[in-house]
């Protein structure tokens, strides 16, 4: 009973109205250590699986498994992996791409154009 007694005067006296904000705080830093701890010592004890682990330096590699394919995605037929240049574009490509500016578009094209050649030549002595 005496160890019950101690324990309980204890606890009443670290719970009392003025040490009770840091007694918790205290204790609640107590449970957080023993909760790392305790995760710490339960990974420390997990077995990897056999898939993650690495073959030693030197050790040849054997592969018993087919090799799996990433799956094929075609390219849509206006894209081009690679082509020759071309000193002009052609008349389908051309109607196909190419629109004449006009309207606020060509107005803007100027003043876009105006705005260059006038910083090209504020730089000029």
């Amino acid at each position: 009973m005496g160890i019950f007694n101690t324990v309980r005067d204890t606890a009443s006296e670290l719970f009392s109205s003025r040490r009770r904000l840091p007694a918790v705080i205290m204790l609640l830093f107590l449970a957080l250590t023993l909760a790392a701890l305790a995760g710490f010592i339960i990974y420390q004890f997990v077995q990897p699986d056999a898939a993650d682990e690495q073959p030693a330096e030197g050790e040849p590699l054997i592969v018993d498994e087919p090799m799996l394919l990433a799956p094929y995605t075609p390219f849509p037929d206006d894209y081009y992996v690679s082509r020759p240049p071309k000193e002009a574009w052609e008349e389908e490509e051309k109607n196909r791409w190419f629109t004449d500016p006009e309207g606020s578009l060509l107005d803007e094209l100027s003043d876009s154009n105006n705005a260059a050649i006038q910083e090209i030549l504020e730089a000029a002595p």
